[in-house]
């Protein structure tokens, strides 16, 4: 909870910088598609993995045709002298999700000599989903189906012998990472192509330098940097088949059914029904329209619909023939007070104050002489509200009409809740206003600012 201890005017800018923080330490990103649709998703993470040659298999050297392609795997170094020469390293990649962007990734390897520390190899890597051990098979490195990316690593002079660092790999290894099979977990195995009769000698996990040194102690490493934002959840809720609104008779039923993508769960209001997807609940029988909204939320954040549901009205005994009184239910969340909303019926305003209190207000319109068997637009708007529209279908001389939920915190009136209202909330807890008391309990404190942050990056209906 933000706390504000002194509203004066000097204070001001410490209240204006204190609530920027606390916004963008709550925030994730907006985004609002259709009506009735929201979305937040979370920011990417970021990750480094530092992979090593960790078995005798995981590197190998194949030779030329003039030795029949043999593919040596337990041993000592990956000798690249000439254009028919060919090597493997391969690394098992942990955490790495698919999609994932490669920001850095390059090679470590041990030269053996000064002497053939003449790198001018292109490295691809083998495309597949998981890359299996080399073997002993003839031709093995060289037979594996390569990326279309690769990195060049020349030098026309020597390097130089011991550890040595490859230039940027992150092309090949962004496609392999691309891969629709691809999952954390899986290997990767570099495929060398040697270019040239100069020599690169790499040396193998099996080198042990005479006996001096553990095997493993020379193997390969693969740094990446990387970062990854989880895709964010999708939702959609439909009545009888339509993502609405959708007139039934009075006193029966409607079927709802929803799907989501990238969720984890899911709550349906008003009803209670939970899961990421269903083959068709019943409404059961209605006797007054209601909007069903869905939430799921994922580790890519979270996302909302909604479909409404008109009901008709139970059919009139008076005998009129036009429509004289609308019963609305409002809910208004947080409210405390009165709070003064003006509802459009038929292009004709009508003033209406809600209470803390009251859900079902009654508003006359006899005089409008409204028609019966149509449909009418019903606009709720108000200072401090997002505006909310409705459809009233006049079956009789007296509908009933669920308006839903009325969202507090649009001090700028212009149908959507964001930092714009922030400051304003800002400037009116520093004068002390009455403009920005959202709950109408006679104050501008913290808790309005509380409910602005709840409803922040909500819309009003168009």
């Amino acid at each position: 909870m933000v706390r504000f201890i002194d509203f004066s005017r000097k204070n001001f800018l410490g209240i204006l910088v204190t609530g920027f923080l606390f916004v963008s330490l709550i925030a994730v990103s907006l985004s609002i598609g259709k009506i009735g649709e929201f979305r937040s998703q979370t920011q990417a993470a970021t990750g480094i993995v530092d992979a090593v040659v960790s078995a005798s298999a995981n590197d190998a050297l194949q030779d030329p045709p003039s030795r029949s392609g043999q593919v040596l795997v337990a041993y000592s170094f990956i000798s690249l002298y000439s254009n028919d020469h060919w090597g493997g390293l391969r690394f098992r990649i942990p955490n790495i999700q698919r999609g994932s962007k490669i920001n850095k990734a390059y090679l470590q390897v041990y030269i053996d000599s000064a002497g053939e520390s003449y790198p001018n190899d292109d490295f691809y890597l083998e495309n597949a989903n998981n890359a299996s051990p080399f073997t002993t098979t003839s031709y093995s490195i060289s037979k594996r189906a390569r990326t279309k990316a690769k990195s060049r690593w020349y030098s026309a002079i020597a390097i130089g012998a011991g550890w040595k660092q490859s230039p940027s790999v992150v092309a090949p290894l962004q496609e392999v990472i691309n891969r629709s099979g691809w999952a954390p977990g899986n290997y990767i195995a570099f495929v060398i192509d040697s270019l040239s009769s100069k020599s690169f000698e790499i040396r193998q996990w099996d080198n042990t330098d005479g006996g001096r040194y553990s095997k493993g102690t020379f193997a390969a490493k693969l740094h990446i940097e990387y970062s990854y934002t989880p895709p964010p959840p999708t939702v959609d809720i439909k009545a009888n088949g339509s993502d609405g609104p959708i007139t039934i008779g009075y006193n029966t039923a409607a079927t709802v059914r929803w799907n989501s993508n990238n969720a984890t769960s899911c709550s349906v209001s008003p009803a209670g029904w939970g899961g990421t997807s269903n083959g068709g609940i019943s409404t059961g029988n209605l006797t007054y329209s209601r909007t069903y909204s869905i939430t799921c939320s994922g580790a890519g954040g979270s996302a909302s619909n909604s479909v409404q549901v008109n009901v008709v009205s139970r059919p009139s005994s008076s005998g009129s023939s036009k429509l004289n009184k609308i019963n609305l239910k409002i809910i208004v969340p947080f409210l405390l007070g009165d709070l003064k909303v003006n509802v459009l019926a038929d292009q004709s305003n009508n003033s209406l104050v809600l209470t803390k209190k009251g859900t079902n207000y009654k508003i006359d319109v006899s005089r409008l002489g409204l028609s019966l068997n149509k449909t009418y637009t019903i606009v709720i708007s108000g200072e401090k509200i997002l505006k909310r529209k409705v459809q009233a279908n006049a079956t009789s001389s007296e509908v009933p009409v669920d308006a839903g939920q009325l969202n507090l915190g649009d001090l700028n009136q212009d149908n959507k809740i964001n930092n714009s209202d922030q400051l304003s909330l800002l400037d009116s807890l520093s004068k002390q206003t009455s403009k920005g008391d959202l709950n109408s309990d006679g104050a501008t404190n913290s808790l309005d600012w509380s409910i602005l942050v709840y409803n922040i990056g909500k819309r009003g209906d168009k």
